[in-house]
């Protein structure tokens, strides 16, 4: 498949932020056809301004071909290499993203995953808790900050995406149906990208699909990212990170997530009066977008 050659990236996994991304990024990697990049969010087709409001420790960081490139480290098997950012789809603080990776490789496949609109903000809020670039309470920070919502607009985000590349080069998966499917879910992937299917019970039994929710505390509740001064990008943190074992970073994350967000605290109700309109106008265009009835989304405190 031309999406495979040599030295060209051809798996973009897009986003949606808070959607599985990261457990979807671990089982691409673990297939031995797949070259998925060692960092995970590269975000090189954001541009150095955009992704330095976003994220400022990632400005002047593999902004060249080169140095992108170097990020992977291909097997004699490999027959594609990939990428995840959910930087791709920021809209409207990040533009271009998808004129420029079709400039790059017009043959490439882009896979969006997304879950209930009304979930994904809330636990987008959560995770900016968790950094410590958010203090307000969520009722105020949904309505103040219009990423929150923003990123929830699914079609919006895809649009640009569907104007570059043909509809047969982008996969749409449902969270709540991956979570439900995993290993129907990743077989499907490797038939559209033509690579062997994995064997069952392998490697997608040793991952969950989960989101993560789970705690809050000093170290990251109450400093800001940029004030870690990108220690969570460097170089000593990623080496780190490939080589302790598990029991080892669980610990270190025990110790910087010191306390647990309830997620039944949250405000369902007078968050729904606030911007539940807003939210099931997003889910109806993607539902027309898509044609898909996405029933999972219509049920539970957060039904849409």
């Amino acid at each position: 498949m031309s999406e495979a050659a040599p030295g060209r990236v051809g798996l973009f996994v897009i986003g949606a932020m808070k959607c599985g991304s990261t457990t979807l990024y671990d089982l691409l990697a673990a297939h031995p056809q797949i070259c998925m990049c060692r960092e995970k969010e590269p975000a090189h087709f954001v541009g150095p301004e955009a992704i330095g409001r976003l994220r400022p420790s990632r400005t002047k960081r593999w902004w060249t071909t080169e140095d992108y490139h170097s990020l992977f480290e291909p097997a004699p098997r490999t027959r594609i290499w990939g990428e995840a950012s959910t930087f791709y789809t920021r809209l409207p603080l990040a533009t271009g993203v998808a004129e420029r990776i079709h400039a790059y490789n017009p043959a490439a496949r882009i896979i969006y995953i997304v879950r209930n609109p009304f979930a994904r903000t809330v636990s987008h809020y959560h995770h900016d808790y968790r950094e410590g670039s958010e203090r307000r309470k969520i009722l105020q920070a949904v309505t103040e900050e219009p990423q929150y919502l923003d990123l929830s607009d699914y079609a919006m985000q895809l649009a640009p995406f569907r104007d570059q590349f043909p509809h047969e080069h982008i996969k749409i998966l449902i969270l709540e149906r991956f979570q439900r499917r995993q290993e129907d879910t990743i077989e499907s992937i490797c038939d559209w990208l033509g690579l062997d299917r994995p064997m069952r019970g392998e490697e997608t039994a040793r991952h969950a699909v989960h989101v993560t929710e789970r705690r809050v505390g000093p170290m990251r509740g109450g400093l800001r990212r940029e004030h870690l001064l990108g220690l969570w990008d460097s170089a000593p943190w990623r080496a780190f990170s490939r080589a302790a074992p598990p029991w080892m970073k669980e610990s270190l994350r025990t110790l910087v997530y010191a306390r647990r967000i309830d997620t039944k605290d949250v405000p369902y109700d007078r968050l729904r009066a606030l911007v539940g309109d807003r939210l099931s106008d997003m889910a109806a265009r993607f539902r027309e977008m898509t044609g898909d009835d996405l029933p999972e989304w219509r049920t539970g405190p957060a039904g849409l």
